[in-house]
């Protein structure tokens, strides 16, 4: 098995092990989620990550400009596992020397998090302007999947335990595909009913949008799509971002959806996902969302 995890490490350098450096993590919250600790390092899924003082993701932008613009979201829009250059946020910067880019999204933050992220970053930057808040179906409260004890406990530790550490074992979980499923399953079945919960669960989205708005800035939601989503093409999958547009949009609130972005042929909507992820873009992934965002 040793002589096989090697093998694995140097023959697949794109396979990553779904670890994050703790020290990155200031504190967390049930409902809210988690906060970057201002100016931490660290690795996250493979790739170095710098957070800078204003508890944003580092990356080069203007010292002196007219404008900014502040994205909004958890690891989706932080780009985990791909360098920050690379990201959709990071393409959109070199675009536009001249704005400024704020990527206040946190791996882990919860919609609840996402208004008192946007008043701190209206404190920090007077100058923004244009607020894109990613959402994923995950940033409802996940709770505790299973009440206590039993094998499936068991089965989940050994499961993040070998993720972390085994590029072996990523390879194989990778090609079967099954967790990948699973993991969009969960979510899905987590906005049933969504209609008797949507003013607790969507009602912070609506907060920032209002925060926005006060401070003179233009607000829009991008709803993105898992890769089983897309793979599968089965109407009944999107019944979730259906759920909050409908809420957002009663409310006034721009959303975009973005299940169209990633082409018509759904064998390769893989191409655009970390591999053996359900919702992380690659690289190739972020410059998609990059164009479409973008697009006039």
């Amino acid at each position: 098995l040793a002589a096989l995890e090697l093998a694995v490490r140097f023959a697949c350098p794109w396979i990553q092990l779904q670890e994050i450096d703790k020290r990155l993590f200031a504190k967390a919250s049930e409902e809210a989620g988690f906060e970057w600790m201002p100016g931490a390092r660290g690795l996250a899924h493979g790739v170095e990550v710098e957070i800078d003082e204003t508890g944003c993701r580092a990356m080069d932008g203007p010292s002196e400009y007219d404008e900014a613009w502040l994205i909004l979201g958890d690891s989706v829009a932080f780009g985990i596992g791909v360098p920050v250059e690379k990201t959709f946020a990071g393409l959109a910067q070199s675009a536009h020397p001249d704005v400024k880019l704020w990527n206040a999204a946190v791996i882990g933050m919860y919609a609840k998090g996402y208004p008192e992220a946007a008043r701190r970053m209206f404190a920090v930057d007077p100058k923004i302007r244009r607020v894109t808040l990613v959402y994923c179906l995950n940033d409802i409260p996940y709770g505790t999947p299973w009440s206590s004890g039993g094998v499936e406990p068991v089965l989940s530790t050994l499961n993040r335990t070998f993720r972390t550490r085994s590029k072996l074992y990523r390879l194989i979980a990778g090609l079967a595909g099954h967790g990948v499923v699973q993991y969009f399953l969960g979510d899905y079945a987590r906005y049933r009913n969504i209609e008797e919960r949507a003013e607790q669960v969507f009602a912070p989205i609506a907060e920032a949008a209002a925060i926005a708005a006060h401070n003179g800035a233009a607000f829009e939601v991008i709803l993105m799509p898992y890769e089983p989503q897309l793979r599968a093409q089965k109407p009944e999958y999107w019944s979730p971002q259906e759920s909050v547009n409908a809420y957002l949009v009663a409310r006034g609130i721009t959303v975009r959806d973005a299940r169209t972005w990633f082409g018509d042929d759904p064998a390769e909507a893989h191409r655009y996902y970390l591999f053996g992820d359900p919702l992380h873009f690659n690289a190739s992934g972020h410059e998609v969302v990059y164009r479409r965002w973008l697009a006039k």
